[in-house]
């Protein structure tokens, strides 16, 4: 009986070990339909249209000349009212299992609700293995199909977006947003999501704001400008200034907003500088290395920032939005006031004191 039980203990073992190396359920690439992509475009009736993208496994080396860049990815698309749902439908057309572990860009209609817009996101978070770094956007329903696109020449496709979105060389603001920050966002008092909105002519300078109810405020390039002043994302801008008739070119505009916040009944307290700089690219002959002109165009560039500044709180507190993290900040220091009878953030405002200084560089040779 001793033999029996010792082999016994062995199978106990080896049992255990196999099911504690994870790789019991494992699947193989050939087995998974790894979607790259997922658009959404809503509709108020409670079906939406959802289309999951696949690379198409007929690329290959000797194949993609003869390819065009919009053969490489194939489509599912199906009508369903729940993440859930869309996942079952599609899994239904799919010969193989389907896996969100590779997503990299998860795109929206831009009619889609803020409390819709909450569920999507806390939805996704909930099925099972998903990308947590892959990259939200939002366009008009329309537009969907014709902003996801692959790269030509690609043997596995790179997708536009998510190369626009992961290119930090590529973007004088920063407007990409992965999906952890959107949650992160979404789920934290004072904070109003924000998603990079991406025009029908796939132009990207505009950013939406969501705010307690209804679709998003979509901001003009020129608030979306402030808000990334107030936020610090403005990495690399461009400059066009006129002054006295003459027009000046500054680049690489970058810097940091510092922020104080404080409440005492009423709008946000808020006190803002934001320190930027850049360099004189272009001027009319003969002035770029005077001091008066250089002071002058410093001025004349601050007085610019700030008016895109004041734009966007103005949009902001018309809408009733906070993008900045006005009413979020305050709460990091003061986390007993989150339920204050006082504080109704979602129709909370915010007084903001701006200053904003400029510092121009001459690189180059001057005379």
């Amino acid at each position: 009986m001793r033999w029996q039980a010792r082999w016994a203990a062995v199978a106990a073992l080896l049992l255990s070990l196999t099911l504690l190396a994870g790789c019991w359920d494992q699947k193989g690439i050939s087995d998974r339909a790894a979607a790259l992509m997922v658009s959404i475009a809503w509709n108020p009736s409670g079906r939406s249209d959802w289309t999951f993208y696949f690379p198409n496994p007929t690329v290959t080396v000797n194949s993609q000349s003869q390819i065009k860049s919009t053969q490489q990815l194939y489509t599912v698309a199906v009508a369903a009212d729940s993440w859930a749902g869309a996942e079952r439908a599609a899994q239904r057309l799919l010969d193989r299992h389907l896996y969100l572990g590779q997503l990299k860009v998860l795109l929206w209609s831009s009619n889609l609700p803020a409390d819709a817009a909450a569920t999507l996101v806390d939805a996704y978070n909930r099925q099972g293995i998903s990308s947590k770094v892959t990259y939200v956007g939002v366009a008009q329903a329309p537009s969907l199909p014709h902003l996801l696109q692959a790269s030509p020449q690609e043997v596995v496709p790179r997708l536009k977006w998510q190369h626009v979105f992961s290119c930090a060389p590529c973007e004088a603001i920063q407007l990409s947003e992965p999906f952890w920050h959107v949650w992160d966002d979404v789920h934290t008092p004072g904070m109003s999501p924000v998603a990079p909105y991406i025009t029908s002519s796939g132009a990207l300078s505009q950013i939406a704001v969501y705010g307690h109810r209804g679709p998003p405020v979509i901001f003009t390039p020129q608030q979306t400008l402030g808000w990334a002043l107030l936020t610090s994302r403005v990495t690399r801008e461009v400059l066009t200034l006129s002054r006295g008739g003459e027009r000046y070119a500054v680049t690489g505009v970058h810097g940091r907003a510092t922020t104080r916040v404080a409440w005492t009944g009423g709008p946000l307290q808020v006190d803002v500088h934001v320190a930027m700089s850049g360099a004189l690219a272009q001027a009319p002959y003969g002035t770029a290395g005077r001091p008066a002109d250089i002071r002058a165009i410093e001025t004349t560039a601050a007085r610019l920032l700030l008016a895109d500044c004041e734009a966007a709180v103005r949009e902001a507190n018309a809408r009733h939005v906070d993008p900045f993290g006005y009413a979020r900040s305050l709460l990091f220091a003061h986390p007993e006031w989150v339920h204050h009878p006082g504080l109704a953030w979602p129709a909370l405002s915010s007084h903001v004191a701006f200053t904003v200084s400029f510092n121009l560089t001459t690189p180059g040779v001057t005379t």
